[in-house]
């Protein structure tokens, strides 16, 4: 408790007025009232005036709660008895008694005794006593910022925070778009996570960079806490060790609400995750997580170990909404330069700040794309940095965050293929610092500091001037940092993507491919279930021979209990997982031929196939779009198989496909190119390929349940009983609902 004792020797040694705004803030912080008035401290100065209270505050009923502050050593007793008495002398304060709704009196005293508190509280009907123990204790607990402005006492590394403080690091780079600003279009959202948020104590908001997550969880927190008496944090990650800041801050003494920006950079996430779920705590924990959609799938099968969370993905602003955000917020006016703005951003609220600042700033005539806004919004700090700060910055985005004196940190071997040393990388930090670009925090460790900026220098770096090959990184960092390396390269094929840029990055990877197709089959296979859409046939390929090599082992489908075991939803085989990351892709038909062959050789797994079939390959939300053709063609090669080779385990499986694809309200999650996964509810539209897909697995069932050996008739049955029309969506075309009534009056149901 050493850091107590720091505090308290820090308020004993402050200054008259230091002490009275030091207490100023805590009231206000502690108590949440916004209208202190104080009267005891010269403005702008350290030095005290006299007055009596030394200040107050007006509550909503009309009444006034009056503020003494005390520094005296000796005869505390005497000294706060006086002020208590004087804030009761209407010829000191100006009002009356009947006025008065509470008297706190602060002081530094040790020495009062239970007698002398008796005293003191029965001089009026409500008196706080605030001594210096409760007020050491409240700042090494709840108000660490406090601790740090005033005292210069450092509780922790600094990244447990309350909003203001959280807003305000954030904003502390010239070049970051504001947090501070009004959350405008937002209405409906915020209101849908609020509702999770009160019947689940884990709720992860996805999206695309830019979206406005981290404004939308900041609103979220503040409403909740506020009306539920929760404690309100952020969380903003430095790159230091966080364990010792949770355990400081989250004491067992009041209900938190704790938001996690980007929390896939934290790495001890599965410690705020305990406390969320310790039952033995007396008091709730409730998180909100903020994730980018190409992160989201390591962050939920992180979360999902622990806690099964509320998820949801906040969709990109609509142009309307865009427009009247500039309108009223940024005072964009000019119909062309709104329109241009809209254009150009694609929903990116982020980028759409941007472009209006440079506007506004008259740093740009035309904007034509992404990339423009990024260039003239940071030209004139890229100008200024020059070649090695550029690449020193880029490097530093890749990796997030190091620390100084790890001088083996594989981010010097890259400095070095651009011929920049290691001490002249430490020294550009340095200046990347002075430039706020970077934070260094107790010249321990340095972290990216500007999530737009870093994304653009990496940009810069690995793509516009190709200073470092992609192909090159790869071979160095991977799969050391393979978390890193995916999530920089989505970061930049989702902000910057142009077919060159595409052809570029899959030009580099397999380039490095052909450098890991040498090394053992572990690496082989990590470096293909990340970055297989760039070597689609070489993958498949290597899948095929990976499947020869399994033993024949089978389970029997029609004897194994699937539905015991549907509720813990994980996918073992690394194989199949890859599969489904082929189902928007041109190769999908072959895909699906090792998916039949892997059940030929090898069905050890049968959840696998399961939850395969289920949570990967079935209707998503994006099926409509390409009138549901992978979902339809999966069903007919199945069958097809099912009719060469009678197969039990292939009209399990066919069966369990039918019920899901048969069903008018979906959650999918869906596996995407880029790594990450989809989470949504949603229902039916109509159109051919729904129709066609319907009316095949109704066919298919019936085939099934007129088999001579009538062996899957009950599993058939289950299905069609199961088979109902609901309302919760709406469905544009009556045809879509319309079961073919022949086959239910054929069959009797």
């Amino acid at each position: 408790m050493s850091k107590i004792n720091d505090i308290q020797n820090g308020i004993l040694q402050m200054e008259g007025g230091c002490y009275q705004k030091l207490l100023d803030c805590y009231l206000h912080r502690k108590y949440g009232v916004d209208n202190w008035s104080p009267l005891g401290a010269q403005l702008g100065t350290d030095k005290t005036t006299k007055g009596t209270p030394d200040a107050y505050a007006r509550t909503e009923d009309g009444k006034y709660v009056l503020l003494m502050y005390g520094t005296v050593k000796s005869s505390p007793f005497v000294k706060i008895k006086a002020d208590i008495e004087s804030c009761l002398d209407k010829r000191k304060t100006g009002i009356d008694i009947s006025n008065i709704e509470q008297i706190i009196c602060c002081h530094t005293s040790t020495r009062l005794t239970a007698g002398e508190n008796k005293v003191l509280h029965e001089l009026f009907s409500n008196v706080k006593l605030v001594g210096i123990g409760e007020l050491s204790q409240d700042l090494y607990y709840k108000y660490q910022a406090l601790a740090k402005e005033y005292l210069n006492v450092s509780i922790d590394t600094n990244q447990i925070l309350e909003d203001v403080e959280f807003i305000k690091k954030s904003e502390s780079s010239a070049f970051t778009t504001p947090l501070s600003n009004q959350l405008l279009c937002r209405e409906e959202e915020k209101n849908e996570v609020l509702d999770f948020l009160n019947s689940s104590d884990v709720v992860v908001i996805s999206g695309k960079s830019g979206a406005g997550k981290t404004r939308l969880a900041l609103e979220v927190g503040r409403e909740f806490s506020k009306k539920n008496n929760y404690v309100f944090r952020c969380v903003k990650q430095n790159g230091e060790p966080i364990y010792e800041d949770l355990k400081a801050h989250f004491v067992d003494e009041v209900d938190y609400c704790v938001f996690v920006d980007d929390a896939n950079m934290l790495a001890h996430l599965s410690h705020l995750l305990d406390i969320c779920i310790n039952k033995s705590r007396k008091y709730r924990t409730k998180l909100i997580i903020t994730v980018r959609d190409y992160a989201y799938n390591d962050i939920l099968i992180r979360i999902k170990k622990q806690v099964l969370p509320q998820t949801y993905e906040l969709k990109p602003l609509s142009d309307n909404n865009i427009k009247e955000i500039l309108k009223q917020e940024f005072g964009v006016l000019n119909s062309d330069c709104i329109e241009r703005i809209v254009k150009v951003s694609g929903g990116n609220m982020r980028l759409a700040i941007m472009a209006a600042t440079s506007l506004m700033e008259k740093k740009v005539g035309n904007l034509n794309n992404i990339i423009d806004i990024y260039d003239f919004y940071y030209q004139d700090i890229v100008d200024k940095m020059g070649r090695a700060l550029v690449i020193t910055g880029a490097l530093l985005a890749l990796f997030d965050s190091i620390r100084l004196d790890d001088s083996e940190h594989i981010i010097y071997k890259l400095a070095a293929t651009n011929n920049i040393s290691e001490n002249e990388i430490k020294d550009a930090y340095f200046e990347l610092h002075k430039l706020e670009i970077v934070d260094i925090y107790k010249d321990l460790a340095v972290k990216s500091s500007e999530q737009a900026l870093s994304n653009y220098l990496l940009f810069l770096v690995f793509y516009k001037s190709k200073y470092i090959r992609i192909s090159d990184a790869m071979n160095i960092c991977f799969p050391k940092y393979r978390g890193r390396i995916v999530y920089a390269f989505n970061t930049l094929m989702n902000l910057f993507y142009s077919n060159e840029l595409q052809q570029y990055d899959f030009s580099e990877m397999k380039k490095s491919w052909g450098y890991f197709s040498t090394k053992n089959k572990k690496v082989q296979m990590e470096f293909l279930s990340a970055f297989y859409v760039a070597v689609k046939t070489e993958t498949l390929h290597f899948i095929k021979q990976q499947i020869e090599q399994l033993p024949e082992i089978h389970e029997d489908f029609l004897m194994y209990d699937f539905e015991s075991k549907s509720n813990n939803e994980n996918i073992k085989s690394e194989f199949l997982r890859m599969i489904a990351g082929f189902k928007r892709a041109d190769e999908f038909d072959d895909a699906i031929q090792l998916l039949l062959f892997h059940l030929k050789r090898n069905t050890e797994q049968p959840m696998d196939f399961y939850f395969l079939l289920k949570s990967q390959l079935s209707i998503d939300k994006k099926s409509h779009y390409y009138n549901y053709k992978s979902e339809f063609n999966l069903l007919k090669q199945f069958i097809d198989y099912y009719h060469q080779t009678n197969s039990s385990n292939v009209a399990v499986l066919i069966i369990y496909y039918c019920k899901w694809i048969l069903q008018f309200e979906f959650q999918s999650i869906e596996a995407t190119s880029n790594g990450g996964i989809s989470h949504t509810r949603f229902g039916l539209l109509d159109c051919d390929g729904i129709r066609e897909i319907r009316d095949l697995a109704i066919e298919i069932l019936f085939q099934l349940y007129n088999e001579e050996s009538g062996k899957y008739r009950i599993a058939v049955l289950n299905v069609l009983k199961s088979y109902k029309y609901i309302t919760n969506y709406v469905i544009l075309h009556t045809i879509i609902v319309k079961v073919r009534e022949e086959f239910f009056c054929k069959y009797g149901f």
